[in-house]
C-alpha cells in the first residue's frame, strides 16, 4: 500500500486490510513522503493489531516508485495491490486465494467493484458494477474496461513476471493500472472471477490523480502506454493476438470532434443513409448502425479519443452500438480519414 496524504481515508482502507478473514496477511505499508498524520496512522493500527504491518518510505515521488519499492518486501505466496483510500470487502482475499488454489490453471482473480464519490458535504453516490467470467482479457483491457487494480489477486509467480517487465512503469503519473492489467492479459495470464469478492474505489478529493489529471494528459500518457504495449506485444509469444486485438493495439490516440454544421446526414433507404461534408462536398454511404453513431456525435458534442468515443456509445445501451467498441472505433477511423473529423 503506497500512501502519499491520505488523510481521512487511510484508516478504514487498512482496516480493511487487517478485519481480512484470510488468516495469514502482511502487510507493507509504503510512505511515499506523506506530510500529514499518515504514518502515524499506520504505526497506531500497526500496533494494535495481530497482523503483520511493515511500515517503510520510498523516498523517490510517486505511486509506482512506491509500490516497486514495497514489493521487494513482500514474501507472500499471493499479492494484492491496495491504494490508501480503497477498501475491501472482509472475505475479498479469502475467497480469491481459495478459488485460485481450487484452479491452479488461473493465475489472477477478480469480483466486483463499486465506484462511490464522495463529496465535500460527505454526501456518497455509488455506482456498483457486476462483473462476469471474461476469457479475453487482452481485448477487455485494451479496449479500456476498466477495474480497480485492488480488484486484482495475483499469484506470485504472476506478479513477478510483471515485475520483471517493469508493468508498474516507474515515474508514470496516469494511467498505470491501465498499463499493469494490459501487460498481464498480453503475458497470457489467466484471469478468473470470483463471484462474492467486492472492493471499493474512492474518488474522494481533487487532489487525486484522476481528478486532478487533464483529459489531454491522461490521452497524452495512453499513447505512450499503447506504443510500450504495441511494442510488446508484437515481440512476446505468449498469445496469438488476433486481428481485432491489433486494431485496439494501433489506435490512434489524437482527441477527435465533429465540426458543428459541418455534416449532414441524409436517409436515402429503409437501411441506407449518407453522409455530406458540407465544405468539401463529399459524400459516403451508411449503415443504420454507422448512422446512429453519426447522430450521437453530432447531438453530444463529442470531442474524444476514439477508444473513450466507442466505450461511450457502447455504455448507452444504444441497440445498433451493440458491445462492440472495435468496430465503432474502425468507424471513427473511417471518418478520420474520410475528413468528417478533425483533430484538436
Amino acid at each position: 500500500m503506497p500512501c502519499c496524504n491520505a488523510g481521512g481515508m487511510l484508516q478504514a482502507a487498512l482496516l480493511s486490510i487487517v478485519k481480512q478473514t484470510y488468516p495469514d496477511i502482511e502487510i507493507i505499508f509504503v510512505d511515499n513522503n506523506s506530510t500529514d498524520r499518515s504514518v502515524e496512522i499506520a504505526e497506531e493500527i500497526a500496533k494494535s493489531s495481530n497482523r503483520f504491518v511493515r511500515i517503510t518510505r520510498c523516498p523517490t515521488q510517486g505511486a509506482t516508485h512506491a509500490r516497486n519499492w514495497g514489493y521487494r518486501f513482500a514474501k507472500g505466496e499471493f499479492i494484492q495491490w491496495m491504494d490508501a483510500d480503497d477498501t475491501i470487502d472482509p472475505d475479498k482475499i479469502a475467497r480469491q486465494v481459495a478459488a485460485l488454489e481450487q484452479d491452479p490453471t488461473n493465475d489472477i482473480a477478480y469480483g466486483n467493484w463499486t465506484a462511490q464519490r464522495i463529496g465535500s458535504d460527505n454526501l456518497r453516490s455509488v455506482k456498483r458494477y457486476e462483473l462476469c467470467q471474461i476469457d479475453d482479457q487482452v481485448h477487455r483491457t485494451l479496449a479500456g474496461i476498466w477495474y480497480p487494480h485492488h480488484l486484482y489477486l495475483l499469484r506470485r509467480s504472476a506478479a513477478q513476471q510483471l515485475q520483471e517487465l517493469r508493468a508498474w512503469c516507474p515515474g508514470r503519473q496516469c494511467g498505470t493500472d491501465v498499463e499493469y492489467s494490459a501487460f498481464a492479459a498480453l503475458l497470457g495470464l489467466k484471469f478468473l472471477y470470483v463471484p462474492g469478492a467486492h472492493v471499493t474505489y474512492n474518488m474522494w478529493s481533487s487532489a487525486q490523480i484522476s481528478e486532478s489529471t487533464s483529459y489531454r494528459e491522461r490521452v497524452a500518457t495512453l499513447e505512450a502506454i499503447y506504443l510500450r504495449l504495441r511494442q510488446f506485444g508484437t515481440d512476446q509469444t505468449n498469445i496469438k493476438l488476433t486481428e481485432r486485438h491489433k486494431i485496439l493495439l494501433d489506435q490512434n490516440w489524437k482527441i477527435w470532434r465533429m465540426p458543428p454544421r459541418s455534416a449532414v446526414l441524409i436517409k436515402v433507404g429503409p437501411q441506407d443513409y449518407k453522409l455530406r461534408h458540407e465544405v468539401a462536398g463529399t459524400e459516403i454511404g451508411l449503415k443504420p448502425r454507422e448512422a446512429a453513431i453519426v447522430k450521437a456525435l453530432i447531438a453530444q458534442s463529442l470531442e474524444l479519443a476514439s477508444a473513450h468515443c466507442a466505450l461511450l456509445l457502447t455504455m448507452q445501451n444504444v441497440a445498433e452500438f451493440g458491445n462492440d467498441p472495435v468496430s465503432v472505433i474502425e468507424f471513427l477511423q473511417r471518418l478520420q480519414t474520410e475528413g468528417f473529423l478533425i483533430s484538436i
